[in-house]
């Protein structure tokens, strides 16, 4: 599992955080634009957002397919 990269692109509690890197490969990235996000979503496996971070349909038609 440690092969599967995660992006968090909303703040996360740093206690979340711990336990998501024992897991898997994890990225910080915050504030970032649609476009930012589209063009690097596609070298990660998932997408943990909370609030901040608009997924639209063009974020999910950047992602790996």
């Amino acid at each position: 599992m440690a092969n599967i990269r995660v992006l968090v692109s909303d703040p996360l509690a740093e206690e979340g955080l711990e336990i998501l890197k024992k897991a898997f490969k994890v990225d910080v990235k915050t504030d970032l634009k649609e476009e930012e996000l589209c063009s690097i979503i596609g070298d990660y496996d998932a997408l943990l957002v909370r609030s901040s971070t608009e997924v639209t349909a063009k974020v999910i038609e950047s992602g790996k397919r």
